[in-house]
């Protein structure tokens, strides 16, 4: 075994799925997305979904910074370099239990998220804040994936190392999420949308000392919601209202990488990224924003481009200087992998910049919903070109998550006045 984790990337296959109807999701017309055989990510990735569920927190920064850097730091420092296995190094029983409970619940939650959005679900909140409930209530609601209609998913997220992890530890840990924490809340409504669908994912780590070589090291369950209708046949045999074969409502364009999505999760879902990459300003008027307050501060909210050595791609980060927090933000945005910053792609820095502003001008527009590009979904580029250009990993980045959201090894930033957002406007 080899620590500190910097390079490799890493492989979990599906050890199970439960498939559970329901009587009242989905609606007709709703896909769900395929279910995905195994996961694969680079350190960078999972740091990159590990930030976006810690930031999307109201906590402040010097609390989500410090505990963002600290899971960093103790990940990389205790998983196995070697090989493609999700493997912990022995270090990891030198953790008090709480410590690691708490550590591998997170790990949870990023597996989780690493999972929905490879499914084409780029955007997430909390679900506490479109869900008031005295019910046990799963982590996180979802929206945007490929899936012909319109409408949230809600996910729970279980993460945990014993000597007893196995496939059926899994599925009896997943199994009992989704009965406790999601399917009392299905064919809800939200501010944001109805709850079509809900998932509970676990995921189940074996100690070093209790695996051996050639052995399963993380077992990963999904039980989650089906339709009692075979999808792509309605009663009479055709195609379902809404699915992808043209219906109102759905992302029935296959020529292009847009997504439908809840502009207040998406909202909500950028703010977090902005907190990543160094805009305190913009995300503090997000904040406002979604808050229905007014916003009377003026500010400018300066941008930078990270270009790599053949300028392939386009990357946006912030600027946190003269912010009283500014040194809190710069920790966050610079992961302890040497080099390696949090940034956004540039195609989803300028929808959502644009969003924005269009908010700031209409605040009804928080109630509707809008079409995003959704970089979790390449093979919808009409160009093939422009996917290799955009999306495949090189040396110098990889590939983002599906809102655009990536952990990119760059030393400098150029900044320009054209990427400036300021208020007012």
């Amino acid at each position: 075994m080899a620590a500190p984790w910097l390079t490799s990337s890493k492989s979990i296959n599906l050890s199970g799925q439960t498939a559970r109807t329901h009587p009242l999701c989905p609606a007709t017309g709703f896909v769900p997305a395929p279910l995905q055989g195994s996961l694969s990510f680079p350190p960078s990735k999972l740091y990159a979904a590990l930030a976006k569920t810690t930031m999307l927190s109201s906590a402040n920064m010097t609390l989500t910074s410090a505990l963002l850097h600290s899971d960093q730091v103790l990940i990389e420092a205790l998983v196995d370099d070697l090989g493609s296995d999700f493997l912990f190094t022995s270090d990891m029983a030198h953790l008090g239990s709480d410590m690691r409970k708490a550590l591998m619940g997170r790990i949870g939650a990023a597996l989780c998220h690493l999972y929905l959005d490879q499914l084409g679900y780029a955007w997430l909140d909390y679900a506490n804040q479109y869900i008031a409930t005295a019910l046990p209530l799963a982590d996180f609601v979802y929206d945007g994936a490929n899936i012909g209609s319109r409408g949230l998913a809600l996910a729970e997220a279980k993460g945990s190392m014993t000597t007893a992890a196995s496939a059926q530890a899994a599925k009896t840990k997943a199994d009992k999420a989704y009965n406790r924490q999601v399917s009392n809340h299905l064919g809800q409504m939200t501010s944001a949308g109805r709850i079509e669908y809900g998932c509970a994912i676990a995921s189940a780590i074996l100690p070093a000392n209790a695996w051996s070589a050639g052995q399963t090291s993380c077992f990963f369950h999904v039980t989650e919601t089906v339709p009692s209708v075979p999808a792509g046949s309605g009663p009479g045999g055709g195609p379902l209202a809404g699915s992808n074969s043209g219906g109102a409502g759905g992302d029935d364009d296959g020529a292009d990488d847009l997504s439908t999505v809840s502009c207040r999760i998406a909202l909500r879902n950028y703010r977090a990224v902005f907190r990543l990459i160094n805009a305190p300003y913009l995300a503090g008027f997000l904040d406002a924003l979604l808050a229905g307050i007014p916003y009377d501060a003026k500010f400018e909210q300066r941008f930078g481009r990270l270009s790599g050595p053949s300028d392939r791609a386009q990357w946006v980060v912030g600027e946190p200087h003269g912010h009283p927090m500014s040194l809190w933000y710069e920790n966050a945005n610079r992961l302890s992998m040497g080099g390696y910053r949090f940034a956004l792609h540039e195609r989803s820095f300028t929808a959502i910049k644009d969003l924005i502003t269009d908010c700031s001008r209409d605040r009804g527009l928080l109630e509707e919903t809008v079409r995003l590009p959704n970089l979790s979904r390449p093979e919808r580029f009409a160009d093939e070109r422009d996917r290799e250009e955009r999306l495949v990993p090189t040396p110098f980045f990889d590939a983002p998550l599906g809102d655009g959201l990536a952990a990119v090894k760059c030393d400098a930033a150029s900044y320009s006045d054209e990427e400036n957002f300021r208020w007012p406007g």
